[in-house]
């Protein structure tokens, strides 16, 4: 019993030791324009400002991704989340939002190509091609967001509807914040 009380307190030593010695980019500070949270409480889809060195950089954020095939998806990964590139400007950020809206208005499984980078913790430069695709399920529109590797593809689907609430909720931002680029 004594020897799992050392090694608990040589562990509590040991992690800021470990912690400081982290890459900042994994630290790196963020602000959230506008989020919608999902039926378990937790960020569906959001749009975050990443700041370096002195420049804006928008992603929006449209959660974690499943695996599987066109039809079925398990969700067995629980860090990584897609990041889809927006701009440096929130005007820009804006414009892809409502070009990525766009395609939910448009006929069912129509489909358009995005840059986006599938991370854990924050975007890297990585980016990667998402197909964007246009769904109808059952009762809702969604819009499908996937990546296909090594013969599976990892997908999420976002409501038609939350995107345009981002989308209007970007829009606010801006009028709230009209210095702000």
């Amino acid at each position: 019993m004594k020897a799992i009380r050392t090694l608990a307190v040589l562990l509590l030593l040991i992690i800021p030791v470990i912690a400081s010695a982290q890459d900042n980019k994994f630290l790196r500070p963020s602000k959230v324009i506008t989020e919608i949270q999902n039926n378990e409480g937790e960020s569906g889809i959001a749009v975050l400002s990443l700041p370096e060195n002195d420049q804006e950089h928008y992603y929006l954020s449209v959660g974690r991704l499943g695996h599987g095939d066109e039809v079925i998806q398990v969700h067995i990964d629980p860090v990584s989340v897609l990041y889809i590139k927006l701009g440096d400007t929130l005007e820009e950020a804006q414009a892809k939002l409502e070009e990525i809206q766009a395609v939910g208005k448009k006929p069912v499984n129509t489909s358009a190509e995005v840059l986006g980078i599938l991370a854990v913790g924050f975007p890297t430069e990585e980016a990667e091609t998402v197909t964007v695709t246009h769904r109808r399920p059952i009762l809702e529109h969604v819009l499908e967001f996937s990546v296909s590797r090594n013969g599976y593809i990892r997908a999420t689907y976002i409501p038609r509807s939350n995107l345009g609430s981002v989308v209007s909720g970007v829009k606010f931002y801006r009028k709230i914040h009209p210095k702000e680029k």
